[in-house]
């Protein structure tokens, strides 16, 4: 899902994961399982659910210091309220999904996955992005907090879309810096003022955007955690610090053999 973003009470604008595009890699080595975690930017911080278990997926490509993942749920969510009562994990896939696995990218300073954008409530207006964001965060330990080391910037590809230049105005102008805190937001408050001049802005600007770019605070850097049970021939996991607090089991680093080994991920954004 990504979360339903800052949109959900000014346009009911929702994100939702995208179905996997990337095939399986053909040739898989064999393994029980592995725990990875990776750092994510959740749009609605803390208020949404962020499971420690029962999430299972595989590794499909490694390229460089950024691998694909996808991984599917115990449940899909039936409707926005199931990722706030801990019903359903942020991430996950919901009712509307083309495909109920979900895929992600992740590696150094990265976190990525592709996502379906709503532009009006009724869901008459949708565009597929890729979104990526510039994330860089430390597991918690101890029972300690999850430490990120900057606002997460988030981008979304918007080329070739015709409603760009609308869909770049309910990303950017409800994002916390200029609509106010999430918090805030949920209970229909907002900076109107802030809002309506970036919409103007965005607006009279000429041109067609090929971004949009969204700014989080720290805090909503949070840790996913699925367990790995399928990986390419040439990829390695390498057992390394964990990333939840106090939990059994490790967190795995992963690595190729060869650069390019498989050659599936996409291009996504270029931060």
């Amino acid at each position: 899902m990504f979360a339903h973003l800052t949109t959900v009470l000014a346009i009911a604008g929702a994100v939702s994961a995208a179905s996997s595009t990337s095939a399986a890699a053909s040739s898989t080595t064999s393994f029980s399982s592995a725990v990875i975690s990776f750092p994510f930017v959740d749009p609605f911080h803390e208020a949404t659910y962020v499971p420690d278990s029962g999430i299972s997926g595989r590794i499909i490509d490694v390229q460089s210091s950024r691998t694909t993942l996808v991984f599917s749920c115990q449940t899909t969510a039936k409707s926005v309220d199931d990722y706030f009562n801990n019903k359903v994990g942020a991430l996950c896939a919901d009712k509307d999904d083309d495909s109920k696995e979900v895929e992600v990218i992740y590696g150094d300073g990265f976190f990525g996955m592709p996502i379906i954008q709503k532009l009006d409530n009724a869901g008459k207006t949708t565009a597929h992005f890729d979104l990526g964001c510039a994330v860089t965060a430390s597991p918690a330990k101890n029972d300690a907090s999850i430490t990120a080391k900057s606002d997460p910037v988030c981008t979304y590809d918007l080329k070739g879309n015709k409603n760009a230049k609308e869909f770049q105005e309910q990303l950017e102008c409800y994002q916390d810096n200029v609509a106010g805190p999430i918090s805030a937001q949920m209970q229909s408050t907002l900076n109107t003022a802030s809002v309506d001049a970036c919409i103007s802005s965005i607006s009279a600007a000429k041109g067609t955007p090929t971004q949009a770019l969204v700014t989080h605070p720290a805090s909503a850097v949070r840790y996913w955690t699925v367990t790995v049970t399928d990986v390419p021939t040439n990829v390695t996991l390498a057992a390394s610090q964990t990333a939840k607090n106090g939990a059994a089991g490790s967190s795995f680093g992963v690595g190729s053999s060869a650069a390019g080994v498989l050659g599936l991920l996409a291009v996504v954004l270029g931060l």
